[in-house]
């Protein structure tokens, strides 16, 4: 008898300390998901202000490259 509810202490102690270790693991993968959501939104801002066009031809102007003064046209292709 002493042996069985012995077995079974150590049966509950080896369960609650895996349901800790599995609740600081989902703890520490929320404040890794807290950091990457924060800096997808950093990456996100900085990609939507440098496709911006006044930003691209700002850059491109300092690679000697223009906007054209001219319209764009439509090429067609003749059968």
């Amino acid at each position: 008898m002493v042996l069985f509810i012995s077995s079974l202490a150590i049966l509950v102690i080896y369960s609650s300390h895996k349901v800790d270790q599995k609740v600081i693991r989902i703890s520490h993968l929320n404040e890794e998901l807290k950091d990457l959501r924060s800096r997808h939104i950093d990456m996100r801002t900085q990609l939507m202000s440098l496709s911006k066009t006044t930003k691209v031809s700002e850059e491109v102007e300092k690679l000697g490259l223009f906007e054209s003064l001219d319209a764009p046209f439509k090429i067609q292709e003749q059968n």
